[in-house]
């Protein structure tokens, strides 16, 4: 029997223990080099899965010596799915209008809000999958990465399934998600105009028409006001988002205000207030004023007349018209405003200032009590009239911080004011850019208005 040869074989496992590799050297003259010779070493080294034999026996009989091949492969663990959840209702609103093909801008497809009906399906669970163990080519176990469950959704009006897969809208209304809850509130929803024969509304939630306004009504709401016609001489109030898909056609009598954002296809006529952005295609003769930004879509967007103001921007294509109407834009804060936050910063210091004696006054009372050097009825009073001024003072400070906060919000906002003019401005518009003030003389083009502080004017240039 021929000598066998003491390590022709070298054996190599990967450093995650997945694979095994086999390198065959040449052995010497009369020495032979069996697959049991192989077999032997790579039990030897722990390896016993995965093991392809056949490979082996090739390299043996190939004689495939000094070339390493993968003689050994593992199972790989296959790790598990998180549960998940599919939902049926729209959770991406769309809040911007769209520019068509002809320069003109499609409001119709803003919204709000989402609506749901009762009963209707509004989220599926699927479980999670737990996974499968791999194993080493030494047959040690991997461990997989197991799927984890999700939590069941939380919220107001909607019910989940007994097996905890599917939950179904309780009302019908709003659905919204804020601070990881699901919500579904009730929706004032009118389908057909409001006018006198349906009267004012005053409602907590949603108000939805799929009418128009008319002269003389007024609506309030402390979510969303979306408006699929015509909005005339009404008067609109909300704490969240306006749309008006139709426009506002105000009849000088319409006012708007929301601490919201404002969309609306047009608006003309009118009184409007956004503490958010407004968009639109055209202001006509109207006062608008946003604390936020004003951008007038698509290429045919003007402003003609009236009064335009917003802290941080105006954008538009045109503004004022060739017959020259008057035309007014302010961008910014101005000194108006600091002078009244200095002021408001003067009334709080000597708010704070009397507060801390009324306090020493309570506090000389209290052991004034303590000591009974007056009479019980002669303190009590006095330390009433005391506790009196104190709930004032205090409530004045919260309130004065409050607007000094808004106001400072403002001057923040309005650091880099700017018009931005991208067709024509025309003459007799004046704008007004934080404290400067500049008359157009003669007609201009695609112009950026910004304020230069350093030389106390308005700074022009072309965009």
């Amino acid at each position: 029997m021929a000598e066998k040869v003491s390590r022709p074989i070298q054996v190599r496992i990967s450093s995650d223990g997945m694979e095994a590799y086999v390198r065959l050297d040449r052995p010497p003259e009369g020495v032979s080099l069996t697959a049991s010779d192989v077999f032997e070493e790579l039990e030897r080294n722990g390896i016993n899965t995965g093991i392809n034999e056949e490979a082996v026996r090739e390299m043996v009989r190939s004689e495939l010596f000094h070339i390493e091949r993968r003689v050994a492969v593992g199972v790989p663990p296959e790790d598990g799915v998180d549960g998940y959840y599919i939902y049926h209702y729209e959770r991406e609103l769309n809040n911007k209008p769209i520019i068509l093909d002809d320069g003109s801008v499609d409001y119709w497809n803003c919204n709000s809000i989402a609506l749901v009906e009762k009963d209707d399906v509004i989220a599926e669970y699927v479980p999670a999958l737990p996974g499968k163990n791999g194993v080493n080519v030494r047959g040690v176990p991997v461990p997989c990465k197991r799927g984890k469950e999700q939590l069941p959704l939380k919220g107001r009006g909607f019910s989940r399934s007994e097996d905890g897969k599917e939950y179904r809208a309780d009302i019908t209304g709003k659905i919204e998600e804020a601070g990881g809850r699901i919500v579904i509130s009730n929706v004032y929803e009118i389908r057909g105009d409001v006018d006198l024969s349906v009267g004012c509304i005053d409602f907590s939630g949603d108000v939805l028409i799929h009418g128009a306004v008319r002269d003389g009504i007024s609506i309030k709401a402390t979510g969303s006001i979306t408006v699929d016609g015509i909005v005339e001489g009404a008067y609109l109030e909300c704490a969240g988002d306006i749309i008006l898909k139709s426009g506002l056609l105000g009849n000088s009598k319409a006012e708007i205000y929301t601490r919201g954002n404002l969309i609306a296809k047009f608006i003309e006529f009118a009184r409007v207030e956004a503490e958010g952005t407004i968009q639109a295609e055209t202001f006509m003769e109207s006062e608008v004023i946003s604390n936020s930004s004003i951008i007038l879509d698509g290429t045919r967007s003007k402003i003609i007349g009236g009064y335009t103001s917003a802290v941080e921007s105006i954008e538009a294509n045109i503004i004022g018209n060739s017959v020259g109407v008057q035309t007014l834009i302010k961008v910014g804060v101005d000194q108006e405003i600091r002078l009244h936050m200095e002021e408001i910063r003067k009334r709080i210091s000597e708010t704070e200032s009397n507060l801390r004696r009324v306090e020493q006054g309570i506090q000389i009372i209290e052991k004034q009590e303590q000591t009974q050097l007056a009479t019980f009825d002669d303190l009590k009073t006095k330390k009433m009239q005391l506790l009196r001024v104190k709930i004032r003072d205090t409530s004045n400070i919260s309130s004065d911080r409050m607007e000094l906060e808004h106001l400072e919000l403002l001057e923040k906002k309005a650091k880099n004011a700017r018009i931005v003019v991208k067709d024509t401005i025309y003459s007799g518009t004046r704008i007004m850019v934080c404290d400067y003030v500049s008359e157009i003389k003669s007609d201009d083009v695609r112009i950026t208005y910004m304020p230069n502080h350093d030389d106390g004017c308005i700074r022009a240039f072309r965009t």
